[in-house]
């Protein structure tokens, strides 16, 4: 998506599943870095039970030292979401690391 203020938005993950752990997705920033201002998902079908989503900084690249859990954002799925329904989490404002990973 296009924005007139110089900003874009970026998918990461175009579909996961919230009911198993690990990785879902992830975002390493070339040469130009990105500021994450905000994050969100989109629920594809009816939640069967709550799940979270949390979005983890990685000071160095491939390295799994240093990563935080849910440092970045911390998005809360209830299983009363519904299909459809956006959940997002804004004012951000996360200054540039090497990589970014979504579990």
């Amino acid at each position: 998506m296009a924005y007139t203020h110089t900003q874009y938005q970026e998918r990461v993950v175009t579909e996961a599943t919230l009911a198993t752990a690990g990785d879902k997705g992830k975002l390493t920033p070339g040469y130009v870095p990105l500021v994450i201002r905000a994050v969100a998902i989109v629920c594809k079908t009816d939640p069967t039970a709550a799940g979270v989503l949390k979005i983890d900084k990685r000071p160095t690249a491939g390295s799994d030292t240093g990563r935080g859990d849910g440092d970045v954002a911390v998005i809360n799925v209830a299983a009363t979401h519904a299909q459809g329904d956006v959940v997002y989490k804004d004012g951000l404002n996360v200054e540039p690391a090497r990589k970014r990973s979504w579990r």
